[in-house]
C-alpha cells in the first residue's frame, strides 16, 4: 500500500503543478538560504521561465550579489530538491 505522502506527489506530478510549486518554494528559501545580513538587504520577488528575480537595496549590494549568485544557484535547487533556478536577476 502506497503512503499519503506518495500519493499525493504522484497526484501533483500527474496535475502538472509540481513546477509552480518548486517555484514558490524558490521564493519563500531565498531568506534561508542567504543569512540574515542579505536577507535584510534583499527581496526575492518574482521566479519566471527560471529567472529569480531580487529587490536589493542599492548598487553595492547587487555587486557583492551578482560575485555570488552561482553559489547561491546551487544552494537554493538543492534546498529544492529539483533544478528550478537557472539564472537571478538583481534590480
Amino acid at each position: 500500500m502506497r503512503s499519503l505522502k506518495q500519493a499525493l506527489n504522484d497526484f501533483v506530478k500527474r496535475a502538472d503543478i509540481d513546477k509552480p510549486i518548486a517555484q514558490g518554494s524558490a521564493l519563500l528559501m531565498w531568506d534561508e538560504i542567504v543569512g540574515p545580513k542579505v536577507r535584510k538587504n534583499t527581496e526575492a520577488t518574482t521566479i519566471e521561465s527560471g529567472v529569480l528575480t531580487v529587490k536589493s537595496t542599492n548598487a553595492v549590494w547587487r555587486q557583492e550579489l551578482q560575485l555570488k549568485k552561482r553559489k547561491m544557484i546551487e544552494k537554493l535547487n538543492k534546498k529544492i530538491g529539483k533544478e528550478i533556478v537557472k539564472d537571478i536577476r538583481f534590480l
